[in-house]
């Protein structure tokens, strides 16, 4: 995507969040017709809490654990999530983590089919 591409302000609102917990995944169709598919996984890694960021700094060259899995359950997996205002979701995930506020400018820089 060039630069004269790259989303708007506007595009940055969602019109529309599914939570799939089967399969993993939260899907983002956004004001511009854009759909965003993002795994769990992925969502776990990028985390932007205080917590999360702060173990990236400290371990950036080693896997930590909420990378590979909650601890007891496998994979990392959403349980819910939650509207913060209209910018942002709050992801729960199976282990109890519920810290992480992705802002929806954040979710859209993750979609690696619109960068």
């Amino acid at each position: 995507m060039s630069a004269s591409d790259s989303p708007t302000q506007e595009s940055y609102a969602a019109t529309d969040l599914k939570l799939n917990r089967s399969a993993g995944t939260l899907t983002i169709t956004w004001k511009d017709g854009h759909v965003t598919v993002l795994a769990a996984g992925k969502l776990r890694k990028a985390c932007p809490c205080a917590t999360c960021n702060e173990t990236r700094r400290k371990e950036s060259t080693q896997l930590f654990n909420i990378l590979s899995s909650d601890p007891g359950t496998g994979p990392p997996q959403m349980t819910g999530a939650a509207l913060v205002g209209n910018y942002a979701i709050q992801l729960q995930w199976a282990d109890g983590h519920n810290s992480g506020i992705f802002d929806f400018k954040f979710l859209r820089s993750l979609d690696n089919d619109d960068s």
